[in-house]
Order: structure tokens, then sequence, then C-alpha cells
């Protein structure tokens, strides 16, 4: 009985290893908390569903436990905060940013796309990349242990506009190399292309994306979080999901072992 009693002990043991191995253990998967940072783009204003990318964003990195930060809440999804303020320039944003504490909640990545409200009336269009650059100083002083994805804007529609839009893309690069500069080595800012993912034909409004506007959206972030976990910067491991997050997942080398230490237990017995 001894014996019996014992063998009993170890076919549980073995079999719960076995069990974790073949489905997982969702409560091991990185975490990221992540703030999305803009205007009413990153609000999602236009997006059939009101998640804008988020939604998207969120089934591409459903590999990690995913958590939004923000003051807002816009979208039918679950956990749809953001820090999205409609109509709002750089300044503003960084004021409302500021003081509302989002940025005391210990994000390690942060996604600002800011500038569309600058460009698009023209207010001060010439000095706006120095006013994004005040609003990464800022986050990056309050979130030191942060990552941050700074996205170029999108198109707008209209030729004067659009070359605005250009000439603001164009300083992005410098503005973001000189918080990676020699005295800022333990700051960790990427800037995004993210025109090469959303262009004009994606607004519907000349503006904001469509949905399928958003949903490249979503795969241009994607991109730089790829990009700044290939570099180390984030202190979680990256993967994407191809299946978009949609089912579950379960590691078949692992069920085949389950199956396989059954059959001979069956035949044991």
């Amino acid at each position: 009985m001894w014996f019996l009693s014992r063998d009993v002990s170890c076919v549980a043991i073995i079999t719960s290893v076995l069990v974790s191995i073949a489905f997982g253990a969702d409560s091991k998967k990185p975490s990221l908390r992540i703030i999305p940072i803009g205007d009413s783009i990153t609000w999602g204003y236009g997006s059939s569903d009101g998640n804008g990318y988020r939604l998207r964003l969120r089934k591409l990195l459903s590999d990690n436990s995913v958590t939004y930060l923000g003051h807002w809440h816009s979208g039918s999804m679950s956990n749809n905060n953001n820090e999205g303020y409609s109509g709002l320039e750089i300044s503003d944003i960084e004021t409302y940013v500021k003081g509302n504490g989002t940025l005391g909640e210990d994000p390690n990545l942060i996604l600002i796309l800011a500038g569309t409200n600058d460009i698009n009336l023209d207010h001060n269009a010439s000095t706006a990349p120095e006013r994004l650059g005040s609003l990464i100083d800022l986050v990056t002083a309050a979130c030191p242990d942060a990552t941050v994805i700074v996205s170029e804007i999108t198109s707008i529609w209209g030729v004067d506009q659009q070359e605005r839009v250009d000439a603001f893309n164009a300083a992005l690069p410098g503005i973001v190399a000189k918080r990676n500069g020699s005295s800022l080595l333990n700051k960790h800012v990427l800037a995004l292309n993210m025109t090469s993912y959303v262009t004009a034909n994606d607004l519907f409004d000349g503006l904001h994306p469509t949905d399928v506007g958003y949903q490249k959206m979503a795969e241009g972030w994607m991109n730089g979080i790829m990009q700044v976990a290939e570099r180390g910067w984030l202190n979680v491991s990256i993967s994407e999901d191809k299946n978009d997050g949609s089912g579950s997942r379960t590691n078949l080398s692992g069920i085949l072992m389950f199956l396989a230490f059954f059959w001979v237990l069956m035949i044991w017995s």
C-alpha cells in the first residue's frame, strides 16, 4: 500500500507539471503598462467602436499582459484608459498630463502621438517640434524607467497642411536624438515613422483615420515596440501574436507529452 500511495503521488505531481506545460501559465506573461498620449486620434475619434488603435494593438500584444493607463475612457473595449485629449494642442496636452497623476501609475511604455492640431490649425507650427520636445521631457523626467515611443503625425488633407506635416515630421528624429544624447543616456526614446503605415488614403475626414487606418496605426506601434524590445529598452520580452489574440493557444508538444504519459499509465495499471 505504501508503494501504491507513493506511485499515486508521483503520478499526481507529474500530471500537474505536464498539464502546466501543455496549457501554459497566464500569470507569468510579461506585463506592459502603457500610457497612450495624444489628441483625438489617441482617443479613437471616428473609429466605429471608439477604440482607435488601442484594441488592435492589445490583440497584437496578447502574448503579454497589457494594461492601458490614462485619465480618459473611450471605446467599447475593457480597460479603455488613455490620455487622448480631443482638439488640444501639444502644450495643452502637456498641462493635463502633468496634472492628472497618470504619470505616477508606474508605466513602462509611453506612446506619444501629438501635434496634429498645432499643425492643422497652423498655431505656431514652426515651433511645434520644440513643444513636442517639452512634452517628451515631462514624461521622461516623471517616468525615468519607462520607454517612450514618439510617432510622426499622420497626413492632413490640403497642400499647405501637408507641407506643415512634412516639416514637423522631418524635425522629429532630431528632437528625439537630443533626448538620447550623452547627458541623458538613461533615456530611451524612439522616433516612429508612422507615415509609412497610415497614408492620406486612410483618413475619413482629412484628419482622422478610418477603421482600416487605425488598424494600420496599431501595426505601426507594434513595429516600434518590437524595435525597442530588440534594443533591450523594455524589461519584458515581446512577441507578436500572429493570430491577433483570438482563441486559446496551447503548447502542442506539452499536450503530446501528457497524452503519452497517460497512455503509459493506462498500460502500467
